[in-house]
């Protein structure tokens, strides 16, 4: 079975993007009330373990529920977050048939240390990227630049890095018909940059 089209993809996240899973920290600072989507697992490899990318995606978001989303914006270094989060997943799953699984897949996701860990956290940051795009579409007055910028050159994997440049494209074209609108329906709710 191959891979619809890279514009096509980018559709149907978008699609996938109104699925409520959460609210992300990083939606309250700018006001937004857009939940993170389900599209973490998607691949364009055939040697990525997607099963092992859902696992990896679902841990890291259960991790984020239970200790909270905390962001750079928080204040909290790296080694504070890892911290928290390995004292908070002991806490909770001392115990459990899944701890040491679960311990395991979060160490990895942390760590980065595999193909599928990586993956995860490109689509993690092409995430930010789409989500920020439909933010900007649902509320043009809303500075989004930093979302982009703070992702901008992190992609390593090729496809994922053309799903990214699909979403900028599509923000430059949007971004530049509003500028360039005349029609006061439109022009009046945007702000110039």
């Amino acid at each position: 079975m191959s891979l619809p089209s890279p514009s096509s993809m980018i559709d149907f996240l978008y699609l996938c993007g109104r699925l409520e899973v959460f609210q992300r920290t990083g939606k309250f600072l700018i006001n937004t009330h857009s939940p993170e989507s389900a599209m973490s697992f998607l691949t364009d490899s055939k040697s990525i373990d997607r099963q092992k990318c859902t696992k990896l995606s679902l841990v890291h978001n259960i991790v984020e529920l239970i200790v909270c989303d905390i962001i750079p914006h928080d204040g909290v270094s790296n080694e504070e977050k890892h911290e928290l989060e390995k004292v908070k997943i002991k806490e909770d799953l001392e115990g459990s048939p899944i701890e040491q699984e679960f311990y395991d897949l979060w160490l990895e996701y942390e760590e980065s240390s595999t193909p599928e860990s990586k993956v995860v956290h490109e689509l993690g940051k092409l995430e930010i990227i789409l989500e920020a795009y439909e933010n900007g579409k649902e509320n043009p007055k809303i500075e989004l630049d930093q979302f982009f910028s703070s992702c901008k050159d992190m992609f390593k994997a090729p496809f994922i890095k053309e799903l990214t440049d699909i979403v900028s494209n599509r923000r430059e074209e949007y971004l530049d018909i509003m500028l360039n609108t005349n029609d006061p329906l439109i022009s009046h709710t945007f702000v110039e940059r």
